[in-house]
């Protein structure tokens, strides 16, 4: 029996079925591809962002640290922890990670580990979401109301909810900031 291919998409999988349970999109209307393309126009890569610490306190001991917090959710799989001289990469056996979360907890506690960065993608499931929304209802948008033997369907309707599904979406995405450039003021 042949190997099965590697999951393409394993460090975003949690993602792409979360934003299928957000919005309800059938596979037949929408790929795996096509959620994980809008899951990219949403991401943001960052590196050596610092996390939060928490203290555990033993007796005769000074604190130590084995849980670290972003002050963000919805990671991508498999980040890259450094410790705090930043020169050297933790081995990912050393820890558990729960990228949904933002937390990353080590198997044993040190009190020489207070400085963690993070390198990873970050990734807005709701925004996403709220794209794929919007796909969806432009793509209905070409269906009509019609009346045939005393039965009426108004297939508009479905338009407007995923409109307004998809606005509630865009309520709960990350904030995005952009540059603009005036060309009136460039003289271009």
């Amino acid at each position: 029996m042949p190997t099965p291919p590697p999951d393409t998409y394993a460090s975003i999988r949690y993602l792409i079925t979360m934003v299928r349970t957000l919005t309800g999109a059938p596979i037949s209307l929408f790929t795996d591809d096509d959620v994980a393309g809008l899951l990219r126009d949403r991401q943001e890569k960052f590196a050596l962002v610092r996390l939060n610490a928490v203290r555990i306190t033993a007796t005769n001991m000074p604190y130590s640290f084995k849980e670290y917090h972003s002050d963000d959710q919805f990671w991508e799989a498999g980040a890259i922890i450094t410790d705090w001289n930043r020169l050297s990469v933790v081995d990912p056996s050393l820890y558990d990670e729960d990228a949904r979360g933002g937390i990353w907890t080590f198997h044993t506690a040190s009190s020489n580990r207070y400085h963690v960065y993070l390198t990873a993608n970050l990734h807005d499931p709701y925004g996403a979401a709220a794209d794929l929304l919007e796909l969806w209802a432009n793509r209905a948008a070409l269906d009509v109301d019609f009346s045939a033997d005393g039965t009426s369907q108004h297939l508009s309707q479905r338009t407007a909810a995923l409109f307004e599904a998809s606005s509630k979406m865009n309520a709960k995405a990350r904030i995005r900031v952009g540059t603009r450039v005036r060309s009136d003021e460039r003289g271009t």
